[in-house]
């Protein structure tokens, strides 16, 4: 997929390697896996697109159920707030997670608390009946909206049963940032 705003040498690539250990996910960041997983290099602001004034880095790694994101954020203030699930946490300090599903979207967010903010869209143009979006969770025709009630982003399958791109053979276009 063409990106029409910049051109492939200025996307930056990360390889997401396949663990065979089992992951706890506590937060603490200690498997094997973790320590062997390679870190990207330090965000970038996404105004500017100079280095970010605290630290931040990620590291992904996916198994047979989930895709699994570690952030280590250098943050001497953390603040947050909210606590409702879908609230806009994005004010807050946050980690954020965008899947690009070609034509659907996915966004993943969680602040301090724990408190979850997760969307999922379909472009329009790519809905139609009897399509593999035509599903009661999707029915964008009865003018309802959706979201995700999922705190895992499990491989192959969204929470409402539609198939996603993401897979260990394919390529996946997958931001991750921090507000």
């Amino acid at each position: 997929m063409e990106n029409p705003y910049c051109s492939e040498g200025e996307v930056a690539h990360y390889t997401c390697l396949r663990t065979r250990s089992p992951m706890v996910v506590d937060g603490r960041l200690d498997e094997e896996a973790w320590k062997l997983a390679v870190k990207s290099p330090s965000f970038v602001d996404v105004v500017s697109g100079g280095r970010g004034f605290f630290d931040t880095r990620a590291a992904a790694l996916w198994d047979q159920e989930a895709l699994y994101i570690g952030f280590w954020l250098e943050e001497p203030c953390v603040e947050a707030q909210l606590t409702e699930r879908d609230a806009l946490i994005f004010t807050e300090n946050d980690i954020e997670v965008f899947i690009d599903g070609g034509d659907t979207y996915y966004e993943f967010e969680m602040n301090a608390l724990g408190t979850i903010y997760e969307v999922f869209f379909i472009w329009q143009d790519a809905y139609q009946r009897g399509g593999k979006y035509d599903v009661p969770q999707f029915d964008l025709l009865s003018g309802r909206c959706c979201l995700l009630v999922e705190t895992t982003i499990v491989m192959g399958r969204t929470s409402g049963g539609a198939p996603t791109r993401v897979s260990a053979a394919g390529r996946s276009w997958i931001g991750i940032s921090r507000a």
